[in-house]
């Protein structure tokens, strides 16, 4: 029986009345629940169904999703099931020099059934590893598009490597091959290769005294092996020395300067030494170093085969040497000086030290020889002073902690000796050597000795001058007015202000000077150089700045000139008198070289016009 049926008659029931029982009390039945009809009734459908609905929708979209995901992972995994089949292949010496060149040949075959699309190879290499045919300096990445690789294609590209450093280390070259098959879809391929860094091709070794005294003559050996299989062509080595170091000699002579030595071919198995004789100078120096690198070139290019350095300290001085100039160490000259220098000297070798001879030689073209003053022997071809037992008797024995000073002194010329454009930064420098024939038990010297020197710098100098024209046609402006000079009556007159610079490069450059009372600037102003004279009203001041002014101009070039125009009028006082027109010139400038602020200046300005040959002697005084 179907619900239905079961309704129709539970429902067919329901609606049937009995009679009524005299023994049974009447009971009377509820009203129907209409809440059954919601649930039972055949006209208004259940509302579970819209949720049904939207459920199994959802559903549906999962279901796609799904679908198209996994349609796309099968897509992506057989590409890649089905990529191209490539071999690489990377061949090289397991084991290198450093400075040794090698080749590393990459081979790249294509065993697919596809061709390669635009494949590109990459090289990455470690650090101590270059790419020596570049014109890239130490180039380590290397990049080249290969393009299509066609089916059961070989291609072998070669590659010329250095190994610069990192001895006894291995090194791990990686390989890259990019490239597109099937479809577009892109593919890489990677492939590494250890080789192992021996040593360098060529030992070398330094070697340099523990201790030095400071003056005293000592020797540097290198040497040399190379202990490769390779024979270089083009072996330089090149050493690289403190500052204070003296060279006096090696054995062999250097190819260039004093610390380049070309050995040419450096084959197989061959050696070789060169020693350096030389001292070191610098008295307040603690500890210095030297350095000995091998070079070879290749390619045009300089590669470092092998470096060495070694550290020496500098003992105490036996004999200790001072230079003062005026009393001060840093003393700044300037032209026409008068200079006293001092040498002191004292013995802390801790033995007496017998027939002591100091000498001091001048270097310099602007002592002037012939106002030297002094007790020692003088060797003018050399300009070498020379004390000793026969002028200063104090220096036939020095007691161990003894001491004293020599002395003379000099007039510094009062030009400069500019002849060319290059002449300058004008310096004064003594050199100063102490010897004595006794030597101390730990010295292993012909002497005892000490050396110093002294360099001073000299000041430059920058002039300036002032002058006042009334008729000044080549200036280009037309002065008007009376002249001579009258009475309440304005004349017109142009300022020249010319600039000579000497021996230094200058900068931040002032030029100043006040316009006297009547007189007024009239804004007509012209210069050799992009600035010029500006005029301040309230304080009268006609000011001129100039960034930087180069050595020698004016000397041996033009020199910098501004002009510019003012009028004055003169007043009943200054009748019969020259008028004050301007107030004295004044220049400040830094000098480049020295470090020092220069001042100079000019005469006031007046009426008189000594520089302008149109006018007489007294023409110039104002008349009523």
């Amino acid at each position: 029986m179907s619900l239905e049926d079961i309704e129709k008659k539970l429902y067919a029931r329901g609606s049937k009345s009995e009679p009524p029982s005299a023994s049974k009390p009447k009971i009377s039945q509820p009203p129907e629940q209409k809440i059954e009809e919601k649930w039972f009734g055949e006209n208004e459908p259940p509302k579970i169904i819209h949720s049904h609905k939207k459920r199994r929708g959802f559903l549906f979209l999962m279901v796609i999703f799904f679908v198209v995901v996994i349609a796309i992972g099968i897509y992506l995994i057989s590409q890649y099931l089905n990529a191209p089949t490539v071999k690489m292949d990377i061949s090289a010496p397991s084991e290198i020099f450093v400075g040794v060149p090698f080749n590393a040949s990459i081979i790249v075959n294509n065993t697919s059934n596809h061709v390669l699309h635009q494949a590109s190879l990459t090289i990455d290499l470690p650090d101590g590893l270059v790419y020596i045919t570049s014109a890239e300096e130490n180039k380590n990445v290397i990049n080249e598009n290969i393009g299509d690789i066609e089916t059961s294609d070989l291609i072998k590209k070669t590659y010329s490597l250095l190994a610069l450093s990192d001895e006894s280390k291995i090194k791990n070259v990686k390989i890259r091959l990019s490239y597109q098959a099937g479809l577009g879809t892109s593919f890489e391929q990677e492939e590494t290769k250890d080789i192992a860094i021996k040593k360098s091709a060529v030992s070398l070794k330094l070697d340099v005294p523990d201790q030095v005294v400071g003056g005293s003559v000592f020797n540097i050996e290198v040497n040399y092996k190379n202990d490769s299989n390779f024979n270089f062509s083009n072996l330089d080595l090149e050493m690289t020395y403190p500052s204070s170091f003296q060279f006096i000699s090696a054995d062999p002579d250097p190819t260039s300067f004093n610390n380049l030595w070309r050995l040419q071919e450096a084959k197989a198995g061959i050696s070789g030494k060169i020693q350096i004789k030389g001292s070191i100078n610098e008295a307040f120096q603690k500890g210095f170093d030297f350095q000995a690198a091998l070079k070879t070139n290749i390619n045009k290019k300089s590669y470092v085969v092998n470096q060495q350095k070694a550290t020496g300290q500098l003992a105490p001085a036996p004999i200790s040497l001072f230079i003062l100039i005026n009393n001060s160490p840093d003393y700044v000259a300037k032209l026409g000086d008068k200079i006293q220098y001092t040498i002191q000297y004292q013995n802390n070798s801790g033995v007496a030290l017998a027939d002591n001879i100091i000498k001091a030689r001048l270097i310099g073209e602007l002592f002037d020889i012939f106002t030297l003053q002094t007790n020692s022997s003088i060797n003018s071809l050399t300009n070498t002073l020379t004390w000793n037992t026969a002028n200063t008797p104090e220096l036939r024995l020095l007691n161990p902690g003894a001491g004293g000073n020599v002395n003379f002194s000099i007039q510094l010329k009062p030009n400069f000796p500019i002849r060319r454009l290059n002449d300058k930064n004008f310096h004064l420098k003594i050199e100063a050597q102490m010897d004595s024939p006794t030597v101390p038990y730990y010295l292993s010297a012909p002497k005892t000795s000490a050396l110093t020197n002294l360099e001073t710098k000299i000041q430059g100098l920058t002039t300036i001058e002032a002058k006042a024209y009334f008729r000044d046609a080549n200036s280009g402006i037309l002065n008007s007015g009376p002249f001579p000079p009258k009475v309440n009556q304005a004349t017109e007159y142009t300022i020249h202000w010319t600039i000579k610079n000497y021996s230094t490069d200058v900068s931040n450059v002032k030029v100043s000077a006040f316009l006297k009372s009547g007189v007024v600037f009239t804004g007509a102003v012209k210069s050799n150089i992009s600035s010029q004279p500006t005029y301040n009203n309230l304080t009268q001041e006609v000011i001129w700045n100039i960034d930087k002014i180069v050595a020698t101009k004016g000397i041996i070039s033009e020199p910098i000139e501004a002009i510019f125009q003012i009028q004055a009028t003169p007043n009943v006082t200054q009748v019969k008198y020259f008028q004050p027109l301007l107030g004295q010139t004044k220049i400040e400038v830094q000098d480049n070289y020295t470090g020092v602020t220069l001042e100079n200046a000019a005469l006031p300005v007046n009426t008189q016009l000594p520089y302008d040959l149109t006018v007489k002697p007294e023409e110039g005084a104002v008349q009523f």
